[in-house]
């Protein structure tokens, strides 16, 4: 039996074994039964070994751009390292980090993740090397001397964490280091443990504790498996789009009688006319051929194949999770697709893979603030983070525009009392302007208490106003501005926040007329709400 046969034998007989009972069927037309021509497809998974992507990552331009372009463009706008209580100290990490290289250890570490299923960072540190079995002692790191990339075949898991009440239970505690080494010279290291706290570990895709077949043991799926067919015949597709560009216009000569000298055995003389008339051609920039000859072009079909390779571009970025946009750097085509779309789409695309990255990148930076000989004195800060630089740049119309606005608002806002002078001049504290405003509590009470004050006498005769005798204060105000203004004790709208200053002492009379008293209330923009308040940019 041939293998065709054996291939059909199988799959009737697991036709014939699996009943499925959640669809539907129809003993007429087979839809649901074993004659349905979809029960003879079937799933196939052969997963790809980090030597295989390997290969493919040098040979396949697609390939390589896939397991590139997102770790690139993540490290692209670069990041910032804030230390609130001392940020001349950050600076300092960060220029340390740079004489390391570390954005370029760490960007090839995301891209071992991406291509090898892992990777990880081993910094060489000084005073607090030891036993590299054992954990680290944060304490003692006197110095960071450099950081190490390592492929997964490079660590080979050993014990692991088994305490189900641990927070790193089912994960790797000591690996064994083989170093892969390209002049091919043993290391004194090799075979050694080396305990995971001074490891930062890139994991690669896992969808179960469970081993996968292919995968290096302890270690995830690369990004490239589930894909490597999009891939194939993406680049199938385009080739043949490049074969067929060879033969777009085809030649046609006509020649009379070809079909008697072909029949009567004088194909020679076909021959030599035909290339007497080439090297004509050639020769003259011309064919010259018989009256009763012809020659043509004939073009080669092509209506509705730039929209097929455009259904293959959209496939492969959606097996590879990223916007067309990124992968291709080209916008995507359709009624409804716009530039700004893509970019926004693009963006958000990577800024996820940013957060997902951060603690790695903050557990880098903890071995560089830990260092005793470093400007944090080897003593973490309570309060410190790594922050993303913004994907996009705005331009100057942009940035101006942006500014006008929060001019226009902040104005409103300075005439209402909503916001002192001291919060509004906060945009500019710092290395620049910010587009969020800090509220300071402290200073608008202050200034509240000030407005409500008792008004100066003198400044009141200046404006024209006469005190009148009595001194004592009248029962209502008179003053039609006053039914407009809210008494003291009124109480806020949920949206407010009142100062609660002190009750003043009303004024005298002054020529049946009294100052009003104003309570000055405050409003408070909620995060993330949209509401009157002061803008969050």
């Amino acid at each position: 039996m041939s293998w065709i046969g054996r291939l059909l034998g199988r799959m009737d007989a697991r036709s014939r074994n699996v009943q499925r009972n959640d669809g539907w069927g129809n003993v007429i037309t087979g839809l649901g039964t074993k004659l349905d021509k979809r029960s003879g497809g079937f799933m196939s998974w052969f997963p790809m070994t980090d030597l295989e992507v390997r290969e493919q990552w040098l040979g396949d331009d697609v390939t390589k751009r896939i397991i590139e372009i997102l770790p690139r463009e993540m490290m692209r706008p670069g990041y910032k390292i804030k230390v609130p209580d001392d940020q001349e100290a950050a600076e300092e990490i960060c220029a340390q980090a740079e004489q390391l290289q570390l954005d370029v250890r760490f960007r090839q570490a995301l891209e071992f993740k991406r291509a090898y299923g892992g990777g990880a960072l081993f910094p060489v540190i000084d005073g607090a090397q030891g036993d590299l079995s054992e954990p680290l002692n944060p304490t003692a790191i006197t110095k960071v001397l450099a950081f190490h990339v390592l492929e997964p075949r490079e660590l080979y898991p050993v014990t692991w964490y088994t305490d189900l009440t641990n927070p790193k239970f089912g994960q790797p505690e000591t690996y064994r280091f083989v170093p892969v080494l390209a002049g091919g010279q043993p290391s004194e290291q090799t075979m050694a443990i080396i305990h995971e706290s001074r490891l930062v570990i890139f994991q690669g895709i896992k969808v179960s504790r469970l081993h996968q077949a292919g995968n290096r043991y302890g270690w995830g799926d690369n990004c490239i498996t589930a894909i490597r067919d999009v891939i194939r015949d993406f680049g199938l597709t385009w080739g043949a789009a490049a074969s067929l560009m060879q033969d777009f216009a085809q030649a046609v000569l006509k020649i009379d009688g070809l079909g008697n000298l072909i029949i009567q055995d004088q194909d020679r003389i076909a021959r030599d006319r035909l290339a007497q008339i080439d090297l004509i051609r050639s020769f003259m920039k011309m064919v010259v051929i018989d009256a009763k000859d012809s020659f043509s072009r004939e073009q080669t079909p092509m209506s509705g194949f730039p929209d097929i390779l455009d259904r293959f571009k959209a496939r492969l970025a959606f097996a590879a999770d990223l916007p067309i946009a990124l992968l291709f750097g080209e916008s995507s085509s359709g009624l409804d697709s716009s530039s700004e779309g893509d970019r926004e789409f693009m963006y958000d695309r990577v800024r996820g893979a940013e957060q997902e990255v951060t603690p790695l990148l903050e557990e880098c930076y903890r071995f560089l603030i830990l260092q005793i000989d470093g400007p944090f004195d080897g003593k973490e800060p309570e309060i410190w983070s790594a922050e993303w630089n913004p994907l996009w740049t705005p331009t100057e119309k942009e940035v101006a525009e942006t500014r006008w606005l929060h001019a226009q608002s902040d104005g409103s806002y300075l005439d209402r009392q909503t916001l002192t002078n001291e919060e509004v001049r906060g945009r500019w504290a710092g290395d620049g302007y910010n587009n969020t405003i800090t509220l300071d509590d402290d200073a608008w009470n202050a200034q509240q208490a000030e407005l409500d004050a008792t008004p100066d006498p003198a400044a009141l005769a200046a404006m024209g106003y006469v005190p009148a005798a009595g001194g004592a204060p009248p029962a209502a105000a008179t003053d039609d501005k006053a039914a407009q203004t809210a008494p003291p004790g009124t109480p806020a709208d949920p949206g407010m926040r009142s100062s609660a200053p002190p009750t003043p002492k009303p004024p005298g009379p002054i020529s049946g007329k009294t100052v009003p008293v104003i309570a000055h209330q405050r409003m408070i923009k909620p995060r993330g709400s949209s509401a009157n308040g002061p803008s969050g940019g």
